[in-house]
């Protein structure tokens, strides 16, 4: 399921991918599998033992924050993503009203 889902993702070698509500980065481990090590992976969770967790599995990538997708960060600088995505945790978490603000935060 989720290989049917990267496939029509457009990344390339040596891109940086950040993922929205990343639990324990299973997603991000499949896609350092697919893609390689020249993939720089980082995300955010609400939860710090997930984000501890993420760490550790992908301890030589990029960072990994504990904050909500509805709050602006600003240890993530603009522009300095080249995919965000996100795997079910914008549906599951957020209210509509709050999905406006954590795309425009992806966006930045």
């Amino acid at each position: 399921m989720i290989d049917d889902v990267l496939k029509d993702i457009p990344i390339k070698l040596n891109d940086s991918i950040f993922e929205l509500g990343c639990g324990t980065a299973a997603v991000l481990k499949r896609i350092r599998q697919v893609y390689g090590s020249n993939i720089k992976l980082s995300g955010s969770d609400l939860s710090f033992n997930a984000i501890e967790v993420a760490r550790k599995i992908l301890v030589s990538s990029g960072n990994f924050y504990v904050i909500s997708m509805t709050e602006k960060n600003n240890a993530v600088p603009d522009n300095s993503q080249d995919v965000v995505i996100s795997f079910g945790a914008f549906a599951m978490y957020l209210y509509k009203s709050d999905m406006e603000f954590a795309l425009i935060e992806a966006l930045r």
